[in-house]
């Protein structure tokens, strides 16, 4: 069989430099100064694996790595003039696009790697996902082990639950609209909700055709903005001009195995989820779980032990990043010169990373990239917890 060898290919050309011409009163100093083109550059670089398409339809599932980047520029503004104040016959003048110059940015900048996401931190966010992924892995989309661990509540429950909201709101032992409140919306969003669910899930379950492979995915992002103000001198010039940087790393994980389908999972009874339940019957470990992967990572360490074959995995990491400068003021650094007109401008530089590694990273304990306080439903569940824990302290 031919191996797989690596191949390189680049869509389009970065557009050459253009000049922008500038002239004095006397003709000594007339020239051009080059600049920026606006335009695209973008290349891959990947492995090509001998009859894919024929290995894919016999059931292989190849995974190879693949790097590439996208890299665009736009500028644009206008020109300058200038004369000499003890004599106004004296002047300079340009015609083009000045503002890269002016902005000390004469040569095609691209947009930097890690400028202000940090390694350790993108490092982090693969983790997390990796560890999501892994113990999402063979688990059934109902949670049995759970209900059967908590049968009396479940049957409660399970009888009428829209009656037992409206018992655990009517019977809460502080005498309290406040704690009534806070029980009811936690009972409803961690009692009643989840076993709706699975019990609408066991429904679908019992009822839906499997094929033999089964794709699990996991995602998560990372975003960080910055702003500055600098300045760069040329010539008499002396301008200020500002920067803002918005970043994002996006980190998409998935695998594809092998998936035999069991009664005991149509019902909602997998090994891995009976070794991690204990943990989720520790009391508010999903308040844990809000900030730190725990129940991620047990149940990603079950995996190993309880996994079914997997045929393939990877890990696509993009970054995105833009970086935008303006002209904000030119004031000459002469006092014997004066600008009538200043340059304009702004300059956009966009640039997507990409790559893709075969294979997933080891799960580890991390910190979540993203707690969700921002919205509505968690602040609802965090007020809740504060309110009961208020009551029960001052009741």
């Amino acid at each position: 069989m031919t191996a797989s060898y690596s191949r390189f290919r680049q869509k389009s050309v970065f557009p050459p430099s253009v000049p922008v011409t500038y002239w004095n009163y006397n003709g000594s100093d007339n020239g051009t100064d080059m600049v920026p083109g606006n335009g695209v550059d973008a290349w891959m670089q990947d492995v090509v694996t001998p009859n894919f398409r024929s290995r894919q339809k016999r059931g292989e599932v190849i995974m190879s790595h693949m790097h590439s980047a996208r890299n665009e520029y736009y500028t644009s503004g206008g020109s300058y003039r200038y004369h000499y104040v003890p004599d106004s016959r004296y002047w300079g003048d340009s015609s083009g696009n000045w503002a890269p110059v002016y902005m000390g940015l004469q040569y095609n900048i691209r947009p930097g790697h890690n400028q202000l996401i940090s390694a350790s931190d993108s490092s982090q966010l693969v983790t997390e996902i990796c560890t999501r992924l892994l113990s999402e892995r063979n688990r059934s989309g109902a949670n049995s082990s759970e209900n059967l661990a908590e049968l009396g509540k479940t049957l409660s429950m399970a009888r009428h639950p829209i009656g037992s909201w409206w018992r655990w709101y009517n019977n809460s032992y502080a005498k309290t609209a406040g704690m009534s409140t806070a029980n009811a919306w936690l009972a409803y969003r961690y009692g009643i909700r989840p076993l709706v669910s699975d019990l609408n899930t066991i429904m679908q379950q019992l009822s839906k055709r499997y094929s033999t492979r089964r794709t699990n995915r996991a995602g998560g992002s990372l975003t960080a903005r910055g702003s500055y103000t600098l300045t760069h001198s040329k010539g008499i010039a002396f301008t200020t001009f500002s920067k803002v940087v918005d970043e994002t790393y996006t980190v998409r994980a998935m695998t594809i195995d092998e998936f035999v389908v069991s009664v005991s999972y149509r019902l909602g009874f997998t090994a891995k989820q009976i070794v991690t339940l204990p943990w989720e019957l520790v009391p508010y470990s999903f308040v844990i779980d809000w900030f730190a992967n725990v129940g991620d990572f047990l149940g990603a360490m079950a995996d190993f032990a309880l996994s079914e074959k997997a045929l393939g995995s990877c890990v696509v990491g993009r970054w995105d990043i833009q970086e935008s400068y303006n002209l904000l003021t030119t004031v000459s650094s002469n006092p014997y010169y004066t600008f009538d007109r200043i340059p304009y401008g702004s300059i956009v530089a966009k640039a997507i990373l990409k790559a893709r590694s075969p294979g997933l990273s080891g799960p580890g304990l991390v910190v979540k990239s993203n707690f969700r306080l921002d919205e509505a439903i968690r602040i609802a569940d965090a007020l809740s917890l504060v309110e009961q824990a208020l009551i029960r302290r001052f009741r």
